[in-house]
């Protein structure tokens, strides 16, 4: 960037351009809902003593789906994070209590991640203040309205990770 430019003044038209722009693309109303959305998950989980769930609650929720048991690889491929980022998050969860690791018969090099009952009991808890949570805000939609809600983020859950695996 030239000197120069640094010293352009944005002219009121201009300003009133990008904003009717932004106004039209749908892609901004999904980029401040989730940002909303992730300090409304930041504030009420440190409120709830949960601070330390941002990456472990939903480690945890995988693990659940799979039946308490994956390994690093497949976790990392769920969360969409780097091996070495799951093993932090292993760490702190085998720290915790929740989580040990184990190996297969088969494979002595394939590390397992198992839910621990300590694990177990602590999802259900967190998952009843979650719950509510989820109550507070979803009360200003009805049935049908959060059943649509739940089938399109969904489905744009799918497509972003679809088009993170092309690239």
């Amino acid at each position: 960037m030239k000197m120069n430019d640094n010293k352009k003044q944005m002219q009121p038209d201009q300003i009133k351009e990008a904003a009717e722009q932004i106004l039209r693309t749908e892609f901004w109303y999904c980029s401040q809902f989730a940002d909303v959305l992730h300090r409304f998950l930041e504030i009420t989980m440190k409120r709830d003593d949960a601070v330390t769930l941002q990456l472990q609650g939903p480690a945890m929720y995988f693990l659940t789906l799979e039946g308490g048991k994956m390994t690093h690889t497949q976790l990392a491929k769920k969360m969409l994070r780097s091996k070495d980022g799951i093993t932090k998050i292993v760490n702190s969860l085998e720290k915790e209590g929740w989580v040990s690791r184990g190996y297969t018969k088969k494979d002595r090099r394939l590390i397992y991640i198992k839910m621990t009952p300590a694990g177990y009991d602590f999802l259900i808890q967190k998952m009843k203040q979650g719950n509510l949570r989820a109550e507070q805000v979803m009360t200003c939609l009805d049935i049908e309205e959060r059943k649509t809600l739940v089938e399109l983020v969904e489905k744009m859950r799918v497509k972003m990770i679809s088009i993170l695996e092309e690239n």
